[in-house]
């Protein structure tokens, strides 16, 4: 996943369809290859503006029909969740972090509910959703940051000022960019494109 997530994140098609030939062949063995498949399919295509079709619609199904969501229905609809409807989301979303906050004693899963809200928020923003947009904003100042989280408050502060900008409350971009230069001044190259991507798509 942590492949996956840095191939689509650098837009990199090549490496995602070699991951696709893999998992195809892999996908008989069990449903977590299975939806895998599936799930760098939905990446590839959302990537290239295509709907994704078949894998798109199944990743849906067993999603919006499995009856107990564990941490892995969780995570994969935190990577999934642009396939689905804003009225889904908003009826997921407190399963979700319900569920998220049940593994936040595990530090590998310790600031999952953080990383979805904020997942969310970018998908509201794109689909210009902006009441909701500020109700999942206020919600990711609801979490409390420990000192050694500092992408999370990175994230925060860029968020915050992402939506004064949405919202026409400010027309400086600055609070933005010195975030973005502070990944940059950290060598976090990567995170740095992103979230001047990030900034591409509020401008606009």
């Amino acid at each position: 996943m942590n492949k996956v997530k840095t191939f689509f994140d650098k837009g990199d098609l090549k490496s995602l369809d070699k991951m696709i030939a893999k998992y195809l062949e892999l996908k008989q063995i069990n449903q977590s290859y299975l939806h895998m498949y599936y799930l760098i399919n939905v990446l590839k295509h959302k990537l290239s503006n295509h709907a994704s079709g078949p894998c798109e619609a199944l990743l849906r199904d067993y999603l919006t029909n499995v009856e107990t969501w564990t941490h892995y229905e969780t995570v994969l609809f935190n990577n999934c969740m642009f396939i689905f409807s804003t009225e889904f989301i908003d009826v997921t979303l407190s399963k979700s972090l319900h569920n998220l906050s049940m593994y936040s004693t595990l530090r590998k899963y310790g600031n999952e509910s953080f990383r979805m809200l904020t997942n969310v928020l970018i998908l509201f923003i794109e689909r210009e959703e902006f009441e909701r947009a500020t109700f999942i904003l206020n919600k990711l100042h609801q979490n409390r940051l420990t000192d050694d989280l500092l992408f999370e408050k990175a994230c925060l502060e860029f968020f915050e000022n992402a939506m004064l900008l949405v919202t026409g409350e400010t027309t400086s971009d600055a609070e933005c960019q010195r975030i973005i230069n502070l990944f940059r001044e950290l060598g976090s190259d990567g995170l740095a494109v992103i979230f001047e991507r990030y900034l591409q798509k509020v401008r606009q």
